[in-house]
């Protein structure tokens, strides 16, 4: 029972047919831009559960002669990775992943106000680690009702830069080098809201920069949630030593934050994801199958999710990039789907998917094997076919 191909294989492809020789190694892949993540329904509570909005469909255009909804031919080219978030059902491993807390802090807090206690009894700490300068924090009616969370004390007091000061930083203490969940919790509190600027998109705009590495480009809260409305992004990010180093930058108006979690990220549903995957080794590639007997690799890949988190991703590879969140090679963690490009001789583009496991390997639905096998990621013909990874859970 192969666990392991040792050899090139002759063109791992998505289930539309056609083989053939490994092509030569296509051009480098486009940097994967991280979505957004936005957040829980109205007064869904601050820091309850996963966000799960519900899911939207990847547009497809009118299928020809021949096209059927998997075909990749219906969508476009460079493949957009990420983007559409995932609802999850209730009880599958996508719930039970835990995170272990590093910080919660309410930015802006000052000693004198003391720490922010959730609803659900989260502990915010008072600011810390801030790096910059910072405008007074605007007293605010703490009547005031804040859309979209029970814990509208925790948007009521924010960091934002003077006016003539368009960024701040923040240096935060993290336990050692590694992969760091950061969410960023957001409410537009002066345009649109009462006693403020008119509410209008465009009016402030700014970026978020992790480890000096953008992660979040042309943050605009009013265009996101409008006004009076809590909203959150989360990003993962490598840290190489014990400071975690974030920094907003603004080009309309000045940068503004609520709150900031760093976490470190639960492995639950991909440790699931992949025990769960490791059960088919050694099943034959089979073309346009979808187990549970027999896979081609894109039907092995939305087999596991199906099983392990209880949604569908789709059959073919364009629809599986779609969705989750983009992530960098060098924060990858168990369950997150790789793809690759230019490995069929008549598809450009991304052309097949596997799930990482850990340790700079993948498992994948190998055509070449003929076989569901482990590889290295980092071996050449991989390497010099990758081309980005998403993030489901």
């Amino acid at each position: 029972m192969p666990t392991q191909s040792a050899q090139p294989p002759a063109g791992d492809r998505d289930a539309i047919g056609g083989g053939g020789a490994v092509p030569p190694a296509a051009p480098a892949p486009p940097v994967p831009t991280i979505s957004p993540v936005t957040g829980a329904g109205p007064d869904a509570g601050s820091g309850t559960g996963p966000v799960v909005p519900a899911v939207t469909a990847p547009a497809a255009a009118a299928s020809g002669p021949g096209f059927g909804p998997d075909d990749p031919s219906l969508f476009g080219w460079p493949a957009s990775v990420g983007g559409i978030p995932l609802a999850f059902l209730p009880g599958s491993a996508a719930w039970t992943t835990t995170t272990t807390v590093v910080s919660r802090l309410d930015a802006g807090r000052d000693d004198l106000a003391g720490p922010v206690i959730g609803v659900d009894g989260t502990v915010w700490d008072i600011d810390g680690g801030f790096v910059g300068e910072s405008a007074p924090t605007r007293p605010r009616d703490p009547a005031l009702d804040i859309v979209g969370t029970d814990d509208d004390a925790l948007f009521l007091t924010q960091r934002r830069s003077r006016l003539d000061a368009d960024a701040f930083g923040y240096q935060l203490s993290v336990p050692g080098p590694g992969v760091y969940r950061v969410r960023l919790h957001l409410a537009e509190l002066w345009w649109g809201a009462p006693g403020g600027g008119p509410g209008e998109a465009g009016q402030r705009v700014f970026d978020v920069w992790a480890e000096g590495v953008p992660v979040l480009v042309g943050v605009d809260i009013f265009a996101i949630a409008g006004a009076m409305t809590a909203t959150s992004f989360e990003v993962d990010v490598a840290v190489a030593d014990q400071a975690l180093d974030l920094w907003f930058a603004a080009s309309a108006d000045v940068p503004s934050v609520a709150a900031i979690e760093v976490l470190v990220p639960g492995s639950g549903a991909g440790a699931a994801m992949v025990a769960f995957a490791r059960q088919s080794l050694g099943a034959p590639y089979v073309w346009a199958t979808s187990g549970p007997n027999s896979f081609d690799c894109s039907g092995f890949t939305n087999w596991v999710v199906s099983n392990v988190l209880g949604v569908s991703i789709g059959l073919n590879q364009l629809h599986q990039i779609a969705y989750g969140s983009a992530v960098g090679q060098d924060v990858l963690r168990p369950g997150d789907l790789v793809f690759f490009q230019g490995t069929h001789p008549y598809l450009a583009g991304v052309s097949h998917v596997g799930i990482y496991v850990g340790d700079g390997q993948f498992i994948h639905a190998s055509a070449g094997a003929g076989a569901v096998v482990v590889s290295d990621l980092t071996w050449g013909y991989y390497a010099s076919h990758y081309y980005g990874a998403v993030r489901l859970v």
